[in-house]
């Protein structure tokens, strides 16, 4: 809703949602197959993202008069399905426009997305310039509820452990089973996927009403944390220091409020076509409900395509 006049108003959230660009499983429509559990990105997939990248930046010729995408230049929080595409989705597409952290102050957290080892001069000074374009340092969370319905292999996340390992930028705090607990879930309920390959939760619809109000719920207790800024001699002083710490101590960072209830209110959510299906255009599950018939119509007439996002104000009203 870009007509906002209720800027004061605590609970409401500018997010934006994205749903993971192409994964493995997209192209032939292959989601059984065990060759996709927690699929990954086709190379089709990093260009969607790369392309989005340069529309947020207002490089793209395909952009126009409309800057809308240019808002996600300004964000103060990523939130994330665990998925592998998802959080593959999220680097690609914002790692030219803002530093994405595990934690605000963490003093170990790197810059590895644009390190330029082995890769020449030329590397070397697009690194650089990346690292001073960036104004921002910005949480990236990952968030069990924001995940797919899970229904098949392609839905099925792989250890807490492995992610942690292979995406060192994410915080996975909030993740608090190793395995996961949904499949486990279902599979108890329906059995293994060889002897029951028919849809799983998105038969379930108390269990959808109860993940879809907790992913709301995950929403706005994060956003009741102060926002922290890059100061600009973090973003001046990393004179091509391959790998160096980001210091993210509070004498080199300033608060961008004063009021821990109005940190993140520019916030992207990376998710799933499925789950924003059931989320956004299904009243019967009670969870969404809209003022504004012109919202309405963007969130529930179509599908959300690959690496499509769509922006909008939110208020989220406790239950």
């Amino acid at each position: 809703n870009n007509n906002n006049n209720n800027n004061n108003n605590n609970n409401l959230r500018i997010i934006h949602f994205l749903r993971h660009a192409e994964g493995y499983h997209n192209v032939n429509k292959d989601y059984k197959s065990p060759l996709h559990i927690d699929a990954m990105l086709t190379p089709k997939g990093i260009e969607q993202c790369k392309s989005l990248s340069k529309e947020i930046g207002g490089e793209s010729k395909s952009n126009n008069n409309n800057n809308n995408k240019r808002w996600l230049n300004d964000i103060d929080c990523i939130i994330s399905s665990p998925m592998r595409r998802a959080i593959q989705t999220a680097k690609y597409t914002f790692e030219d426009h803002v530093w994405m952290v595990n934690h605000e102050n963490n003093e170990n957290d790197k810059d590895d997305s644009c390190s330029s080892e082995g890769k020449g001069k030329d590397a070397d000074a697009d690194a650089i310039t990346t690292r001073k374009r960036r104004n921002k340092k910005v949480p990236f969370i990952a968030c069990e509820e924001w995940r797919e319905t899970v229904n098949y292999l392609c839905d099925q996340r792989i250890s807490s452990t492995q992610l942690r390992q292979d995406y060192p930028f994410v915080n996975f705090d909030y993740i608090q089973s190793i395995h996961d607990p949904i499949w486990e879930y279902y599979e108890n309920k329906h059995g293994a996927h060889d002897a029951f390959q028919n849809i799983r939760e998105s038969n379930d619809d108390d269990g959808l009403r109860k993940r879809a109000r907790k992913a709301w719920e995950f929403i706005n207790d994060i956003s009741m944390v102060p926002v922290v800024d890059v100061d600009d001699a973090d973003a001046d002083t990393d004179e091509g220091d391959e790998g160096e710490d980001l210091d993210g101590t509070s004498n080199r960072s300033t608060s961008r409020s004063t009021s821990t209830c109005s940190g993140f209110k520019n916030i992207v959510v990376v998710s799933h076509s499925a789950f924003f299906m059931h989320m956004f255009t299904r009243p019967e599950l009670g969870v969404v409900s809209y003022e504004d018939e012109e919202v309405k119509d963007l969130m529930t007439s179509t599908y959300f395509e690959n690496c499509e996002v769509r922006s909008m104000a939110f208020e989220i009203v406790p239950s």
